[in-house]
């Protein structure tokens, strides 16, 4: 993983991002029936929603893209928190062949790294409460949960997915990063 290059998403990455998008739902919730029907079926509605997002992006929003070879292999999509002050990070997948490799280590950082630059003292995201994986690993990076839950429903196409609950979890970036 030393050749990944992490850089601003493009319009023309949005089909390579909805691919990783689609591909690292289909792997993470193979048990969620509806779920997976709505990833399996959703890459045209996914590239859409993608390309919306690369070609008018909200005020202070950002999509870093992870790269090798030219190849997007992850995608991170950053922004300012909905409601509070704090950074936030909507999405972050990572094609599932590269699972475990470090390119999401490096998405977050990028991530952590422009959002403390852009003056937040803090980060919030929302994870499913039963990816323990997922969990673990923003743990591991000093991510903490929060007493805070609700359900939504996991879509990924067209369709909407299972109503899953997610639970919030907060980074302090001390005195803006």
């Amino acid at each position: 993983m030393t050749d990944i290059e992490i850089r601003p998403a493009a319009p023309a990455d949005a089909p390579a991002i909805a691919a990783v998008h689609v591909d690292s739902f289909l792997a993470t919730y193979p048990h969620l029936p509806f779920t997976r029907r709505s990833a399996a079926s959703g890459l045209e509605g996914r590239t859409a929603v993608w390309d919306s997002v690369l070609r008018s992006p909200r005020p202070g929003h950002s999509v870093l893209v992870a790269t090798e070879d030219g190849d997007v292999d992850g995608f991170v999509h950053l922004g300012p928190s909905p409601g509070d002050d704090t950074g936030h990070v909507f999405s972050i997948h990572v094609s599932p062949k590269l699972a475990g490799q470090g390119v999401g280590r490096r998405l977050l950082g990028e991530a952590v790294a422009l959002l403390g630059q852009a003056g937040f003292g803090r980060m919030s995201l929302w994870v499913v409460a039963d990816n323990k994986g997922a969990r673990r690993f923003y743990e591991r990076l000093g991510w903490r949960e929060e007493p805070v839950r609700r359900n939504e429903r996991l879509a990924v196409g067209d369709e909407e997915g299972d109503e899953v609950e997610v639970v919030r979890y907060r980074l302090d970036l001390g005195d803006g990063a």
